[in-house]
């Protein structure tokens, strides 16, 4: 298996806060994304449910989190996420810390971390500072999250499937996303993942065959949308047929 250089770890600890592909205000898909969606070849069907707005797949993927951080035990807690350097306990304090605050903020950060030349650490910083009050706060916050309504972008809900699949090892969890935004998700990373994974995707069409969508061109390689999921945001390598 391939493996691909893992993107950096600032552009992890954002989740997927590109414009690429998408309307950087709003979360509305943008026309490159419109134009693929539905993702395959299938027969065509309602597609009602492809909207920019992602709360309902974004507050899913919260409330999942939010019950894995519940029934954890203090060794789960503690244990190494796929994000370098970070606990699951402070994967799920950072989705909490990226779902409560403004883009703007956000962005004040990362431009704090680039001028001390350490951009990755200011963001682990923050990640550990709100994880600091324990897991109760953080499952709280959470579920404050999810109980909210308001519109979600697919930046959010991508940070929110990231969370996921970087904490599902720890907390010993099976991963499942809604095809449709798992779909979404996967064709918007595509388009702005670093150029080692962009590369692999000009010989190789990932197919998901859980989900009925695919990214990529080239030679067909079927998979599930986990190992997808997981190449293009870094975490493995090319998935195999």
């Amino acid at each position: 298996m391939r493996k691909v250089v893992a993107m950096s770890e600032e552009a992890e600890l954002s989740g997927h806060d590109g414009r690429s592909g998408q309307d950087g205000r709003s979360g509305q898909v943008g026309p490159e994304l419109a134009r693929y969606l539905p993702l395959s070849q299938r027969p065509r069907r309602d597609e009602s449910g492809v909207t920019g707005d992602w709360s309902v797949a974004t507050t899913s993927a919260v409330i999942g989190l939010a019950d894995a951080l519940a029934a954890a035990s203090v060794e789960q807690l503690g244990s190494p996420s796929l994000r370098g350097g970070l606990s699951a306990l402070e994967v799920c304090a950072w989705l909490g810390w990226r779902l409560s605050t403004t883009r703007a903020e956000r962005t004040s950060v990362k431009l704090r971390g680039l001028l001390r030349g350490k951009p990755a650490d200011a963001a682990a910083l923050i990640a550990r500072r709100e994880a600091a009050p324990g897991r109760e706060a953080v499952e709280v916050r959470l579920r404050a999250i999810a109980g909210s309504p308001g519109h979600r972008s697919l930046a959010d809900l991508s940070a929110a499937v990231l969370a996921t699949l970087d904490t599902a090892g720890a907390f010993a969890i099976t991963p499942r996303f809604d095809p449709i935004a798992a779909g979404a998700v996967a064709l918007a990373r595509s388009l702005n993942a670093p150029l080692p994974i962009r590369a692999v995707l000009t010989d190789h069409a990932l197919i998901a065959t859980d989900g009925d969508w695919q990214v990529g061109t080239g030679s067909a390689t079927r998979s599930t949308t986990v190992p997808i999921l997981l190449f293009l945001f870094g975490r493995g390598g090319v998935p195999s047929t």
